[in-house]
């Protein structure tokens, strides 16, 4: 296996060195006008580089703060998060999360009744006694169901009063 290394390494130094000298040692054709490659001033978009890399640089020593922006005040700060908080509980799939828990809440109640009903002998069920069981395990779907309907509400509750 041959080593390249030697050959990348001298292709990223010329590269580093920027576009080779024309033979009469006149300098490149977008040199002259003081274009990049991308039509922008060099020299802007290096001072532009050195700016941000002097700001990290003064944050990280704790100089100057990091952020470049405007500073907001207090109640500007809050009047954000605010009105963050309202974006997000006002979103569309929460709507459809109550409306989920609504329906999952209300069917557990069928099997509910049914327990009920199975074990306090108000009707019969076509197996005798053996829906006796599986009726007492069914009780489960009552704190079930009791749990996701209340969640719902106050969800609903919640999206209501962000509505406002």
């Amino acid at each position: 296996m041959s080593d390249n290394s030697g050959g990348l390494s001298d292709a990223l130094r010329n590269l580093a060195d920027g576009p080779p000298a024309s033979p009469d040692g006149a300098a490149p054709d977008n040199a002259k006008d003081g274009t990049g490659p991308g039509g922008e001033l060099a020299g802007e978009v290096e001072g532009e580089i050195d700016d941000e890399a002097g700001d990290v640089i003064a944050a990280a020593a704790g100089q100057v703060p990091a952020a470049t922006g405007p500073t907001l005040t207090a109640a500007q700060r809050r009047a954000a998060i605010e009105a963050a908080k309202l974006k997000q509980q006002k979103h569309p799939a929460k709507m459809v999360l109550i409306v989920l828990l609504f329906v999952v809440g209300g069917l557990l109640l069928i099997p509910g009744f049914w327990s009920v009903g199975i074990l306090c002998n108000l009707w019969t069920s076509d197996r005798g006694q053996s829906a006796q069981p599986m009726a007492a395990f069914m009780l489960v779907c009552w704190p079930l169901a009791a749990a996701l309907l209340g969640g719902a509400a106050l969800l609903l509750k919640q999206f209501r009063g962000a509505a406002r």
